[in-house]
């Protein structure tokens, strides 16, 4: 049952991965994509442990406690990676 569950997230995981990175690299290049401009460092938290949580997602890690893989599940990971993008939009 665990291969199982590993092949169906596998996608997924990949995603966050990728996805991961590119934004990082997007905040390291044009750190006022995340941060704004004037900086928000409220944002800016956000967005980074978004990041955290999307990296630690797509590497494959699932931790024991309930709290923290709420926060590293993909729906929360994104959430948080892309807040500063929308409260910029918006």
């Amino acid at each position: 049952m665990y291969a199982h569950a590993e092949r169906a997230g596998g996608a997924w995981r990949t995603l966050s991965l990728v996805g991961a990175s590119g934004l990082c690299l997007a905040f390291l290049v044009r750190p006022q994509w995340l941060a704004g401009d004037p900086p928000s460092h409220l944002l800016a938290m956000f967005g980074c442990l978004g990041l955290c949580a999307l990296f630690v997602h797509g590497v494959g890690f699932e931790p024991k406690a309930r709290a923290l893989r709420v926060l590293t599940s993909a729906w929360t990971a994104w959430a948080l990676a892309l807040s500063p993008l929308v409260v910029r939009l918006f």
